[in-house]
């Protein structure tokens, strides 16, 4: 990308207020930024990055019946002819599509499934799977290579070979960047490469392998260092910013996720799979999260994950209990909690931070969706269920992919 039309871009995000519309006021002054001249000069290099940011501006997303080809079978580890246990998509009891959802993935250890508009849910073995902004695009992580997907037909747009196996895949807001984390001789590795596959750089050479996060303006990335120390790159200015552990974090919870807030710069860092949370707001100080769940006995809690429903309002997850809690400058409080069916995998909100998905395991993993009520009232009810898979076995290493 021309230095000139860089500083266009982040001069247009740096310029939109952090409101509710913040994000495509931003989207709209990137794209607004660029001047017919411009756009010529980017070339074949940049046009998938192009074509993301549009598709995501202008909420162009279609849906047709999902098929994989020959090629993709070979990258994602598809074989229609003698399908492996387990890797066939069971039917969905009910949609298996939120309503207004651009597309939902669903990915418990190396199986995923994918729904569309309009489409059959696909199943597909990865090492790593996201889906980009409005799920215009996927990408797949596998050993040796990071593909884009287009997941209306499964069909192969662009492949990066890497030296090792892609383990964890992020794809920024704006969709013109992808962070993602490579396994070589048992250490990983943070890469930075754009959206059409292109300007591969490394970022840090020794991280641990949970997935970045973006902050909303495409701006800046955290990211786990190695031995559990969080950071934040800042593309901006091109520097790397340590968040500093809080003294009541506990040293045993190693960082498992990491969620910047929607139009601000707070970011909650989750351990023991959501049970415990701490806020890092860099360069300001960082504080813990009271404890959501019940008295748990004296061992140490576990949960699903956490997720961000407003720039205050966060949802944490300890002992298969959702706690909503409101964050301030220097602390939060709890101020919603109720007790959620046992086996608690893993959470995620909707883009509008209107409903939740949730999916328990048990003898079969249940994904299911439930709206947020006013703050005050009962926080959810258990009884819409998305999609059912049949005998997943137990899995800590869940995620919900909502766009």
């Amino acid at each position: 990308m021309p230095s000139d039309l860089e500083q266009q871009l982040q001069g247009a995000l740096r310029s939109a207020e952090p409101a509710e519309d913040a994000t495509a006021r931003a989207r709209d002054a990137a794209l607004a930024a660029m001047s017919p001249q411009t756009a010529v000069t980017l070339g074949r290099r940049h046009r998938l990055a192009l074509a993301i940011a549009i598709a995501v501006a202008a909420m162009a997303v279609t849906g047709v019946t999902l098929a994989a080809s020959g090629t993709v079978r070979e990258v994602v580890g598809i074989d229609e002819h003698h399908p492996p246990r387990h890797r066939t998509a069971p039917p969905p009891d009910h949609r298996p599509l939120p309503e207004g959802a651009s597309g939902f993935a669903t990915v418990i250890g190396h199986d995923v499934w994918v729904a569309r508009p309009g489409a059959a849910v696909a199943h597909l073995r990865a090492d790593a799977f996201e889906l980009s902004p409005n799920a215009v695009y996927a990408a797949v992580g596998n050993p040796g290579r990071l593909v884009v997907l287009d997941p209306a037909t499964m069909g192969v747009v662009k492949s990066w070979r890497v030296r090792g196996t892609v383990v964890a895949v992020a794809w920024a807001p704006i969709g013109i960047r992808i962070g993602y984390i490579v396994r070589q001789n048992g250490r990983y590795a943070l890469h930075l490469i754009e959206g059409d596959l292109s300007g591969d750089t490394v970022v840090d050479r020794d991280v641990e392998p949970v997935t970045p996060a973006w902050r909303w303006d495409s701006l800046a990335f955290a990211y786990v260092r190695a031995r559990g120390r969080v950071a934040v790159r800042d593309l901006e200015f091109a520097r790397t910013v340590p968040v500093r552990r809080p003294p009541c974090a506990s040293e045993s919870g190693r960082p498992g996720q990491l969620a910047f807030a929607p139009h601000t710069g707070r970011l909650a860092v989750a351990t023991n799979g959501g049970a415990q949370a701490w806020i890092g707001q860099p360069p300001g100080r960082s504080f813990c999260l009271p404890y959501a769940g019940p008295d748990y006995l004296g061992y140490l809690p576990h949960g699903g994950g956490l997720a961000w429903i407003s720039r205050t309002d966060v949802i944490t997850t300890p002992l298969s209990t959702l706690g909503r809690i409101h964050v301030g400058r220097g602390g939060g409080r709890v101020v919603q909690r109720t007790a959620a069916p046992a086996g608690l995998e893993a959470i995620a909100a909707a883009p509008d931070r209107r409903s939740l998905a949730l999916a328990f395991s048990g003898h079969r993993l249940n994904v299911i969706v439930v709206p947020l009520p006013p703050k005050g009232g009962p926080l959810v009810t258990f009884d819409r269920i998305l999609l059912r898979i049949p005998n997943p076995g137990y899995s800590r290493d869940a995620r919900l992919l909502w766009r």
